[in-house]
């Protein structure tokens, strides 16, 4: 089941999302540790007319898997933490 994401998460993944190097360093993970996923996302936006919609599906497919993957972490450290 995946992850509820808090509006703690959120609020972190948005301030993060100022670092040029925290994008491209998710989307080295994404593509290292999720190669179907990423692939996948890849591919469906080279089916987009144009560059606006292309940048537009892959932020959007990045951010849901950020808030997913950063929730994630958060539930299992609660969960270590006894939260």
């Amino acid at each position: 089941m995946l992850p509820v994401v808090t509006k703690e998460v959120v609020s972190s993944v948005n301030k993060s999302m100022s670092d040029k190097s925290y994008l491209h360093e998710s989307w080295t993970e994404m593509m290292l540790e999720n190669s179907q996923l990423f692939t996948t996302v890849t591919q469906l936006c080279k089916q987009f007319p144009d560059k606006e919609t292309k940048e537009s599906f892959l932020r959007g497919a990045w951010l849901v898997w950020a808030l997913l993957k950063s929730q994630d972490q958060a539930n299992d450290m609660n969960h270590d933490w006894g939260i």
